[in-house]
C-alpha cells in the first residue's frame, strides 16, 4: 500500500577527479507524516552509501528492511548481488545516496572492503565515523541539491586514495566485455593467475565470488537494456548478453527476481535521470 508523495532527484558527478569512481548522487525525501511506500530493487554492480536523516533502518527479513522515524542519522552501505530486495519507507524522511562505479568505494577507504562491510548488521556503515556524520548534518541542513552535492564531493575528494589492484580491475573489465563471454578459469589464464587468487581478491575487495559477480553483471546489463531499448526482443537481449537462449534467461531472471521478465518489466519505474529502476509495490 503506497500513500503520500515523495521527491527523488539524481545529479551526475561534477568533479573530474571523482568521475571514474562515483557515478551519481541522489536525494530522496518525503514531508508527509502519513507517507507510506514500499519498493523493490534488484542486483547491481553499482553500490551506494545511503544516509537517512531522522530515521533508522530495521532489518525485517533476509530480503527486506524498513526505514522508520527516529531521532538519528542512519548510514548504510548497500550492495546487492543476487536477489530482489524490498525497502519499506514510512513517515517523514530525508535520504541521500552516493552511487559508486564498480570498485569505486575502494578508492575512499584505507582497508579491505570485507573488513568494513557487515551484512549481519543491517548494512550499517560507520567507517568514516563522526567526521562523516558532521558532513551529513551540513548536507541535510542545506536546501539546494547542488550545494548538497558540492559538500559531499568535497568530503570524498579529501578521502580519495590510490587503489592498486590491477588483476582485480582487469578481471572485472573482462567480465563486462560481452563479446568474450569468458569463464572464470579463462579470465585467470589471460591474467596469468589462477582461480584461487581471483577468489581471494574478489572476496577481499568486492565481498563475493567471481562467479557471483559475473552472473550479476550479465543480469544487470540485460535488465538495464530491457528498460532503455524497447525495440529489442527478449530473445535478442538474452543472446546478446550470452544467455543460452530466452528460456535460460527467463529461468535465471526468475531465480533472482521471483518473477518472469514480462510480468516484472511492465511494473518497473525509472526514477531520476540515471539507471535507477525500482518496482513500487
Amino acid at each position: 500500500m503506497n500513500s503520500g508523495k515523495d521527491h527523488f532527484i539524481t545529479l551526475p558527478t561534477k568533479d573530474d577527479r571523482l568521475k571514474p569512481f562515483v557515478s551519481y548522487f541522489y536525494f530522496h525525501h518525503a514531508t508527509d507524516e502519513n507517507f507510506n511506500k514500499s519498493f523493490t530493487f534488484y542486483p547491481n554492480y553499482k553500490h551506494a552509501i545511503t544516509a537517512y536523516a531522522n530515521s533508522r533502518s530495521i532489518k525485517a527479513s533476509q530480503d527486506s528492511h524498513k526505514i522508520v522515524p527516529n531521532d538519528s542519522v542512519s548510514v548504510l552501505y548497500t550492495m546487492n548481488y543476487n536477489k530482489a530486495y524490498q525497502v519499506h519507507l514510512s513517515g517523514v524522511f530525508s535520504k541521500i545516496g552516493i552511487v559508486f562505479h564498480p570498485l569505486g568505494i575502494n578508492h575512499f577507504v584505507q582497508t579491505d572492503l570485507d573488513k568494513i562491510y557487515n551484512l549481519d548488521n543491517q548494512y550499517s556503515f560507520h567507517y568514516f565515523g563522526n567526521e562523516f556524520n558532521q558532513v551529513l548534518k551540513s548536507v541535510f541542513e542545506t536546501y539546494s541539491h547542488e550545494l548538497k552535492q558540492e559538500i559531499l564531493e568535497q568530503f570524498l575528494i579529501s578521502k580519495l586514495k590510490p587503489f592498486d589492484q590491477p588483476l582485480l580491475t582487469k578481471a572485472i573489465d573482462l567480465m563486462f566485455d560481452n563479446q568474450s563471454n569468458l569463464k572464470i578459469e579463462e579470465i585467470a589464464s589471460i591474467l596469468n593467475t589462477n582461480r584461487k587468487q581471483l577468489l581471494r581478491l574478489f572476496q577481499k575487495h568486492v565481498c563475493c565470488s567471481p562467479e557471483i559477480y559475473r552472473k550479476m553483471i550479465r543480469f544487470r546489463n540485460a535488465f538495464n537494456e530491457l528498460q532503455t531499448d524497447k525495440e529489442r526482443t527478449l530473445t535478442d537481449i538474452s543472446l546478446f548478453h550470452n544467455y543460452y537462449d530466452q528460456s535460460d534467461f527467463n529461468r535465471q531472471f526468475k531465480s533472482i527476481t521471483k518473477e518472469q521478465p514480462k510480468n516484472l518489466l511492465r511494473n518497473i519505474t525509472h526514477i531520476g535521470n540515471e539507471d535507477t529502476y525500482w518496482k513500487f509495490d
